[in-house]
């Protein structure tokens, strides 16, 4: 009746953003990780108000990425918001053998949201990560021939990244379709480096990137490039995450606007946090602190006042 379905399920909702250390990925949401340890926000399905929430992003101009798993039906969504309108979108479920994108990605999605067992988690992420991951699900994609040198390869995707000033991602993965490495491009250079191994690096000069490069020749690379230069030709990109319609106006706030520095304040305000259920739900090794905090504050929020008790009842 409690939703007692599941044992490890906010230990889950954490980890469902960021791989075990040392554990590569394949799947097509790999790239989209958060940056210096940010936290995001986790809850399910049975907690949001689903049309309320996706309205807020959308009105707020959110920039985040919002991830959507059902471990009983074994599918798994993402989708990239930028300035609260869906850029990306890719969805993808145990037994089907293909992944789908954009509009009929997000109508599988929303039917997810239906099942109240379906994890939610949201992200933020700045302007340029959102673009350069977005290349991956709605750029151009260019692979490593037989032929070439991953060291050739990618010095000459990254010099055509870079000629043409478009955000895009170069991936390097090995032979079971692992990811292992990922170079995020903006304004036709690398701002940030990520490792499967070792997390963020530090370092993302197009220095270090050839490094690595140099020294992974058992590797394989993959690029991705946004089509399009300009926020226009971005807003051409996107729908709408609600059923509100687009007006001139809403598109001209779009494009000289900006995305919004609470990104998941909509979050906030349109879904819950761990509830008793949830906590129960905790194996005893695992650290809940986080959720009987939030127990207890919800507890605190909503104690009944001394004269509203009739101590004759």
């Amino acid at each position: 009746m409690f939703g007692f379905q599941t044992r490890n399920e906010i230990k889950r909702l954490r980890q469902i953003w960021r791989p075990a250390k040392n554990q590569y990925s394949r799947r097509a949401d790999a790239a989209l990780l958060p940056m210096n340890n940010e936290k995001g926000r986790s809850t399910y399905a049975r907690h949001l108000n689903q049309s309320a929430l996706f309205f807020g992003f959308e009105s707020n101009q959110s920039t985040c990425a919002i991830k959507v798993a059902n471990p009983k039906q074994k599918s798994r969504a993402a989708i990239i918001l930028f300035r609260g309108r869906v850029l990306a979108c890719v969805y993808g479920k145990h037994d089907i053998p293909y992944h789908t994108y954009s509009e009929d990605a997000f109508q599988s999605l929303q039917i997810d949201l239906g099942n109240p067992q379906t994890e939610f988690s949201a992200h933020s992420l700045t302007e340029e990560m959102a673009l350069a991951s977005a290349s991956i699900f709605q750029g151009f994609q260019k692979r490593q021939q037989s032929h070439q040198t991953l060291n050739d390869f990618f010095q000459k995707a990254s010099a055509d990244i870079s000629e043409k000033q478009r955000p895009g991602c170069i991936v390097l993965k090995d032979n079971e379709k692992h990811s292992r490495f990922v170079f995020y491009f903006s304004q036709g250079q690398i701002f940030a480096i990520y490792s499967y191994k070792d997390g963020w690096l530090k370092d993302h000069s197009h220095a270090s990137a050839s490094r690595i490069v140099g020294k992974a020749s058992e590797l394989y690379g993959e690029a991705f490039m946004l089509k399009a230069n300009t926020i226009e030709q971005i807003y051409d990109l996107t729908f709408n995450l609600s059923t509100v319609g687009d007006t001139l106006a809403d598109k001209l706030r779009w494009t000289t606007g900006g995305s919004c520095k609470d990104s998941l304040m909509p979050m906030d305000l349109h879904s819950a946090g761990p509830n008793l259920s949830d906590t129960f739900n905790c194996d005893p090794n695992d650290d809940h602190s986080y959720a009987l905090k939030a127990v207890a504050k919800y507890s605190q929020r909503h104690k009944p006042h001394s004269h509203y008790l009739d101590p004759n009842r």
